[in-house]
C-alpha cells in the first residue's frame, strides 16, 4: 500500500522549509521533512507509536535549533534538533523528555536597546510541589536555569549574575503529575536599560591673542588664561555650552558637552604685535 503523510507543522529557518508529519501507519509515525531547491526530503522519524501525534514545531534564528514536539506513550516529548551548514540536512538530537515551552524573545518593546535583565514573573494557575513550572534561559550556547515556581498563582525568579542583551529567550518546563497541569497564563520580565555608546565630538580650537570671537568681538584672555580654563574644565568634569559655528550656520542648536580631553598639538609660528604666541589644540567631548 501507499504510505500517506498528513502535514501537522510547519516552519521556516535556515534556508528550508520544515514540516512534522503524521503518517497512516501502523504503529502511526511522526517524521521531520525539509523542503530545499523543489524537493522534499525526509530527514529522521521522530517517533513511532500507536498513539503518536504532532505538535508544534518551531524554529529559533538565535540557537539555529528546530524544537519539535510529539506526543507517544501518554506524553508530550519537546526535541531539539540543532540546524547545521545550509548545504547539509543536519543530524538529529534529543532532549530528555519534557513538556517545554519555548516563548519568542523578549524585548520589553526596545528591539535594538542593550537592557540588563533582572528577574522573570510568572503568573497562572495549578502551580504545586507535583506540578511546577521550571524556568531557564538561553545564555547564547546552552539553557541556563532560573529556578522553580512550585505554589500558589505563580511568583518572580530573579536571574543570578550579569544577564545583558537586547532581548531574552525563555524556556518553560510544565510538569504534570499525569492529571493536572500548571497553566501559565502571563510572561514577565524585569529589566534596566543600559547606557548606549557616548555620543563625541572632536575638534581643533586656536588659542591665538587677540582672538576675534564668532560675534565680532576680541578675546580679552591671554592664550595661558584660555589654556588653563578649557583644562581646568576638563579636570573638573565641568558640564559647558558648546557653540558649534557649522551647526549655528544651519540653524542649530548649541550643543551640551563635557570637555574629557584637551590635547597640546602645537605651538602657533607667528606672535603678534606684543610677541605672545598661541597654540593649536585638539579637544574631544561627550555630548550630555
Amino acid at each position: 500500500g501507499v504510505t500517506r503523510y498528513g502535514v501537522r507543522a510547519l516552519a521556516a529557518g535556515s534556508g528550508w522549509l520544515w514540516a512534522l508529519t503524521e503518517s497512516d501507519e501502523t504503529p502511526k509515525a511522526i517524521h521531520l521533512w525539509a523542503l530545499r531547491d523543489g524537493r522534499w526530503e525526509q530527514v529522521t522519524q521522530v517517533v513511532a507509536a500507536s498513539d503518536a501525534a504532532a505538535g508544534s514545531l518551531h524554529y529559533s534564528p538565535s540557537t539555529n535549533r528546530l524544537f519539535l514536539n510529539t506526543y507517544s506513550a501518554g506524553g508530550w516529548t519537546t526535541s531539539r534538533m540543532d540546524v547545521g551548514a545550509t548545504s547539509d540536512l543536519p543530524a538529529p538530537s534529543f532532549e530528555p523528555n519534557a513538556n517545554l515551552c519555548f516563548l519568542p524573545p523578549l524585548d520589553g518593546g526596545l528591539p535594538e536597546v542593550v537592557k540588563r535583565w533582572h528577574s522573570v514573573v510568572l503568573r497562572g494557575s495549578g502551580f504545586s510541589a507535583a506540578t511546577p513550572v521550571v524556568a531557564a534561559y538561553w545564555n547564547g550556547a546552552s539553557w541556563t536555569s532560573i529556578g522553580t515556581l512550585a505554589s500558589g498563582l505563580g511568583g518572580e525568579l530573579p536571574l543570578a549574575g550579569t544577564v545583558t542583551g537586547k532581548h531574552l529567550l525563555l524556556r518553560l518546563d510544565l510538569h504534570s503529575d499525569g492529571t493536572a497541569t500548571p497553566v501559565v497564563r502571563e510572561v514577565g520580565v524585569t529589566y534596566d536599560v543600559l547606557p548606549g555608546p557616548a555620543q563625541v565630538v572632536e575638534f581643533e580650537a586656536v588659542l591665538a591673542p587677540h582672538l576675534r570671537l564668532l560675534d565680532g568681538t576680541v578675546e580679552a584672555d591671554t592664550p595661558t588664561a584660555l589654556l588653563a580654563n578649557l583644562d581646568a574644565c576638563r579636570a573638573a568634569g565641568t558640564v559647558v555650552t558648546l557653540a558649534d559655528p557649522v551647526t549655528s550656520a544651519t540653524g542649530g542648536s548649541a550643543l551640551t558637552v563635557r570637555v574629557t580631553d584637551v590635547t597640546l598639538k602645537t605651538l602657533l609660528s607667528v606672535p603678534n604685535a606684543s610677541g605672545e604666541y598661541g597654540w593649536l589644540v585638539g579637544v574631544r567631548c561627550e555630548v550630555v
